[in-house]
């Protein structure tokens, strides 16, 4: 089942739905909670009006097509599953910060000043972001393998704590700098 979602002030609902479209146009939250896996592209405010998206999957994974909060935050959490790239090399993620946590990995293409980004079971962390970022990253458990890969296609990394442990960490700045954010 699929469904398309527009308010001028708000979206805050439970849904158990293979894709959704959330769109609050005005000041107002996109908050949802799903049952399993979810494609979902939200957006919440415009760069005058404050909206933040937070969209939980309990049982499944998060197949972004492009998720939106210009100014505030993007939290996504899938607790079973992976959060991952539904739109090619298009933005998947865009605001001042967003906080991402998988059961399984992450992979997304972001626009974001702040990220916080954790993959708590078996899996990798794909970040590539379209200008200057201060991340804080971690993959894995001792037990269980992730690598770290995060790239910066038009700026700089500012890096937090970054950890894959037993496992790869891999940072690139393409026209910036990596410098310490610990400092």
């Amino acid at each position: 089942a699929s469904a398309s979602l527009s308010a001028q002030s708000g979206i805050a609902l439970d849904t158990a739905l293979a894709t959704l479209t959330a769109t609050s146009s005005g000041a107002g939250d996109v908050v949802i909670s799903e049952a399993d896996d979810l494609t979902v592209a939200a957006s919440a405010g415009t760069a005058a009006l404050a909206g933040n998206v937070t969209i939980v999957s309990a049982a499944g994974s998060l197949a972004l097509n492009g998720v939106s909060a210009l100014g505030d935050t993007v939290t996504l959490t899938a607790n079973a599953g992976a959060i991952t790239d539904a739109n090619g090399a298009a933005v998947n993620v865009s605001a001042a910060s967003a906080t991402l946590s998988a059961q399984s990995g992450i992979a997304a293409d972001t626009a974001l000043a702040t990220l916080t980004a954790t993959s708590s079971g078996a899996g990798d962390i794909a970040i590539t972001e379209a200008d200057d970022l201060t991340v804080t990253a971690s993959a894995g458990t001792a037990a269980l393998a992730g690598d770290v890969t995060i790239a910066s296609a038009a700026g700089s990394l500012t890096v937090g704590t970054v950890s894959a442990l037993g496992d790869a960490i891999t940072l690139s700045a393409n026209a910036g700098a990596i410098v310490d954010g610990n400092a």
